[in-house]
């Protein structure tokens, strides 16, 4: 089980106050299984996504952040202390992908952005098979996610997030048909993409 006291006093104490301020509302937040490994795939607009991630559903969770963001100390500190820890983008980082998978093990949940950077545009970029490659080597479920919302954050604005029902690698490989060249993992990102994208409130936009 996961300890991390800063997270949790965050969420209960931030998340009401992240609500109002910024107008989030959720949806699906109970198809988040409440114990086991599990992967969460959202989106990713704003650089505070797990902020809202975090005040619209109840799991402590730990989550992948570039690199780069971890050259200040004291900025890393707290992002340790608030669950999250490195990856190289663009490049194999077996050391990163080491402790994603050791956090699943441990019957825990990851927070995964699939598309590895944030979108400028609200629209969905290209998939990336990180979040695949761990569900397979850990035998884990994904919850995917969408958060509606606009790049530009303003107060008392309009923040949705919605939760879709645990899938399993095996559900999203349903159609891959091996003999045509198709590469497994490509279109199981297809797939989750798809329904990542059915989860988007466009009225929230």
């Amino acid at each position: 089980m996961l300890h991390l006291p800063l997270l949790k006093f965050v969420m209960s104490f931030f998340g009401p106050l992240t609500r109002f301020l910024f107008g989030v509302r959720s949806d699906g937040a109970e198809n988040i299984p409440k114990e086991g490994r599990v992967i969460l795939t959202p989106n990713h607009v704003h650089a505070l996504d797990p902020v809202w991630i975090g005040s619209t559903q109840p799991r402590l969770f730990m989550s992948m952040a570039k690199a780069e963001i971890f050259r200040n100390r004291f900025f890393a500190f707290f992002i340790r202390k608030l669950g999250g820890f490195p990856i190289n983008r663009g490049k194999s980082d077996l050391r990163g992908l080491a402790t994603a998978k050791r956090v699943l093990t441990d019957d825990n949940m990851l927070l995964i952005y699939p598309e590895g950077t944030r979108s400028k545009t609200g629209e969905m970029g290209t998939m990336h098979k990180g979040a695949l490659v761990l569900a397979e080597k850990a035998n884990a479920p994904i919850v995917p996610a969408f958060i509606t919302e606009k790049p530009k954050l303003k107060l008392f604005g309009k923040i949705y997030v919605r939760y879709g029902k645990p899938v399993t690698l095996e559900e999203l490989l349903s159609g891959w048909d091996e003999s045509l060249g198709q590469d497994k993992l490509e279109y199981a990102c297809n797939a989750l993409k798809v329904r990542m994208q059915e989860l988007e409130n466009k009225e929230y936009r």
